[in-house]
């Protein structure tokens, strides 16, 4: 009897966990708290992975979460488990660029979600003086035209 009222508890307590766990549902709040509080970035990764989300990747989200110094791994990762609402244009791609991005999660935002480049003479003018790469540039106007 003892025995049985040990493993319903048990029983009990991994229901109630695993409901708990799924009931989760992780923002960029979640995120900035866990590496604030020093959790690894391969656990927060492996938390990501296995969780329900919905990341703001908006630039400015993106940009607020740089501003705390969550490494772009993790962005990485947030960026492949959400889809992107605002549509980019040349000045956000600019800012991310003078943020520091990486050319590698600047061109992964661009392919996440929707965008409407100026890659007109002016465009390219603009994207050349803000010293936005060329690789990130060719994926601007490749994204461009395969929309038309």
């Amino acid at each position: 009897m003892m025995k049985n009222a040990f493993l319903l508890m048990v029983l009990f307590l991994t229901i109630t966990n695993l409901y708990a766990q799924k009931g989760e549902v992780l923002s960029n709040n979640n995120i900035v708290a866990m590496h604030q509080a020093k959790v690894s970035k391969s656990l927060i990764i492996q938390k990501i992975n296995a969780s329900t989300a919905r990341f703001d990747m908006s630039v400015p989200g993106m940009l607020a979460l740089e501003s705390v110094k969550v490494p772009e791994a993790i962005m990485e990762v947030m960026l492949t488990a959400s889809k992107p609402a605002d549509v980019l244009q040349n000045e956000q791609i600019i800012q991310m660029h003078q943020a520091g991005f990486s050319k590698r999660l600047i061109i992964q935002r661009i392919q996440a979600g929707p965008n409407r480049f100026n890659v007109t003479t002016d465009g390219l003018i603009q994207l050349r003086i803000a010293k936005v790469p060329e690789a990130i540039t060719k994926v601007m106007i490749n994204g461009n035209s395969k929309s038309k």
